[in-house]
């Protein structure tokens, strides 16, 4: 969860920083990132077994589009964060905003950084982007990305586990499960990959706080070296 990724970084953070070393924390979930360096007071809401079995059937009947309604309802701006298919974080936000009567963007609310940090960023051409994740997915199913998910189904992972609702795997198992052509299924979750792309630029616009962007196409990491050891000093 987002309070243990939270609560782990701040311990290999100390650990590190005790030994005289300067921590790095690399990764591509920006939310996850900016809790750590931003210091997010993260609600701790005891999971509630009997709200996410309703939920997760309104999932499992109406469609994670549904689900992703009704989240975008009662908390739109934390809704915009999260894609449809992301069933387990969108339940895990209508869990909170039902079990307390507030909303995921209220009660992450921010306490100073506990850190100074430098944040650099790493940016491409979208379409540039949107091809190498394509290119991506089709050598993940030429390397038997299907028959890795068939095979998880058959050692008795199930359909609804929230490690199945990433992208790929929902399209992969709608092949598997409900006969859809493999070349359809493909199809849509490079879109559906496309559109959580399109989801992050967003997100991190409305996070950039003096992020140092660099394209890769330009990048130059001498420079990128040269911007750390000035921010050092």
């Amino acid at each position: 969860s987002l309070a243990q990724y939270q609560e782990a970084a701040y311990a290999a953070i100390g650990d590190i920083q005790s030994r005289r070393k300067l921590p790095l924390l690399v990764g591509g979930t920006g939310q996850y990132i900016t809790a750590v360096v931003e210091g997010w007071s993260i609600p701790q809401v005891e999971p509630n077994l009997a709200l996410r079995e309703e939920l997760e059937a309104v999932a499992a009947t109406e469609g994670n589009q549904a689900l992703h309604a009704r989240l975008q309802v009662l908390d739109p701006e934390y809704a915009e964060k999260i894609h449809p298919n992301n069933v387990r974080r969108v339940i895990r936000a209508l869990e909170v905003c039902l079990t307390t009567g507030d909303t995921m963007t209220n009660l992450q609310r921010k306490q100073p950084p506990p850190y100074v940090t430098l944040t650099i960023g790493l940016q491409m051409e979208r379409e540039k982007l949107y091809a190498r994740a394509d290119q991506r997915l089709d050598m993940m199913i030429k390397s038997g990305f299907v028959e890795e998910v068939r095979g998880l189904i058959d050692m008795g992972y199930a359909r609804d586990l929230p490690a199945m609702s990433a992208v790929g795997y929902v399209e992969v198992l709608r092949h598997l499960y409900d006969d859809e052509p493999l070349d359809e299924v493909i199809t849509v979750a490079k879109n559906n990959t496309h559109d959580f792309i399109r989801k992050q630029e967003i997100w991190f616009r409305g996070h950039d706080h003096g992020i140092l962007w660099h394209n890769v196409d330009y990048a130059d990491s001498d420079t990128i070296v040269q911007e750390v050891k000035t921010w050092r000093e």
